[in-house]
């Protein structure tokens, strides 16, 4: 067909074209060459036709599986913003819902047990409860604690020493502690409170101090931490001494494990304070929202620690060995009231004087005994010891001298009246 068609065309050409004429060759040559171009052409444009097609169905494809993923990403993307947006909503109602409706203030306080103390050893409860302090004063003072107040009703813990032998009123707030040898008296707090829930209110706790001060005891505005147990020691003159500051004290006692007890071992007289300050909120309307109001408060008290024994301790001055009753030295003696510097020591000095009627005593003086002086006059000498808190009362006799006879009687224990009797012959 398509020869047929280029021979009419060529034909046509050939007519049209005179005088030119071709040679029977030529022409076949000519009609080759052209079938030859149309199907080059025709092949050309079938696989042009066949990469258009194909190319069509690849971009196809490609274009359906990217809508399709397109979609599944937005299907996911929106399922999630779905999710997040749903719970960022429940969240925001429940958190709507706690504001106006906060649980208890109600909880379960933990409270560290108090150690037990050994078989045998006293206690006695100290302190009188807690102060309202004003807190432009500092921790100094105090008033009574109202139905208003927020610490109306309980009581943060109890103070109390152990370790004495005997306790005596000294007034109607202080006591007196008696010790003696081998006693270990010490101070000890009770804690009967969880800091962190006073009263079982978790809206009330034990709040941090970082500037507070205490104008009773000089002490400046500094770290007090929470609770700060402040101690102060008077010697036998009335003499203060160190004020001894424990920071923390409260969240040490808390912790169950800190060393909080005080020995109080030195003879004298102590006062003591806990200074704390409380925080307290309180809810706005009922709801969750809370505002927040500090109290200063105190628990105050004073007490005495004293030798229960009733002894002088005489040294001979060249030997420095311990004097006991009876005893005799040629050297002479001096009293050491380290152990004894509130007991009552009164020493007589006597000498034997023999005249017409036998031997007699002759008192020389008697009067209240001095720390560290020497006694070395020859004679006898009856020291006098009273301890006016227990009343109780020792006598000791020491024969400064050389006389044989004098010595030995006073080895055997003789008192001054047998004495003169063993001297007199009778």
């Amino acid at each position: 067909m398509k020869r047929f068609i280029i021979s009419l065309l060529l034909s046509a050409l050939i007519l049209t074209a005179s005088p030119f004429t071709a040679h029977a060759d030529l022409w076949d040559d000519i009609i080759g060459a052209a079938s030859d171009a149309w199907d080059w052409t025709s092949g050309a444009a079938t696989d042009a036709w066949d990469w258009t097609t194909g190319a069509a169905s690849d971009a196809w494809d490609w274009t359906t599986g990217a809508a399709t993923d397109a979609w599944n990403w937005t299907a996911g993307a929106a399922g999630d913003a779905w999710s997040w947006t749903s719970k960022a909503a429940t969240d925001a109602w429940n958190a709507t819902a706690d504001f106006f409706a906060p649980p208890s203030n109600i909880g379960n306080p933990n409270i560290p047990a108090e150690p037990e103390l050994p078989n045998g050893v006293q206690r006695c409860y100290v302190g009188y409860g807690s102060k309202r302090i004003e807190s432009n004063k500092g921790y100094s003072g105090g008033v009574k604690i109202t139905k208003d107040d927020p610490h109306y009703g309980w009581e943060l813990g109890k103070f109390y020493i152990s370790g004495f032998t005997r306790v005596l009123p000294v007034d109607d707030t202080t006591l007196m502690f008696l010790k003696t040898v081998g006693d270990d008296v010490e101070l000890h707090f009770h804690l009967t409170q969880d800091i962190d829930m006073l009263n079982s209110n978790t809206l009330l706790t034990v709040a941090n101090d970082d500037g507070g001060y205490d104008e009773d005891f000089g002490v400046q505005p500094t770290y007090l931490g929470r609770g700060a147990l402040i101690v102060r020691h008077y010697d036998y003159e009335h003499n203060p001494g160190k004020t001894q500051i424990y920071t923390d004290y409260l969240s040490a006692k808390a912790s169950g494990s800190a060393d909080t007890v005080i020995s109080l071992n030195e003879e004298g007289d102590y006062e003591v304070a806990l200074d704390y300050r409380v925080l307290e909120k309180t809810r706005v309307l009922g709801t969750a929202a809370t505002s927040s109001s500090f109290y200063n408060y105190r628990i105050y008290f004073r007490f005495s620690v004293r030798n229960g024994n009733c002894m002088a301790f005489p040294f001979d001055v060249k030997t420095g060995e311990e004097l006991r009753n009876s005893s005799v030295t040629p050297n002479g003696f001096y009293l050491d009231f380290a152990y004894s510097r509130y007991l009552d020591i009164d020493v007589s000095y006597s000498v034997i004087v023999e005249g017409e009627n036998g031997f007699t005593e002759d008192v020389r003086f008697n009067r209240p005994a001095q720390n560290g002086t020497d006694y070395a006059r020859e004679g006898i000498y009856t020291l006098t010891v009273s301890n006016r808190y227990t009343g109780e009362k020792t006598v000791k006799l020491i024969y400064v001298g050389s006389d044989e006879r004098i010595a030995g009687y006073m080895r055997q224990g003789y008192t001054t009246a047998q004495l003169l009797d063993a001297l007199n012959g009778k």
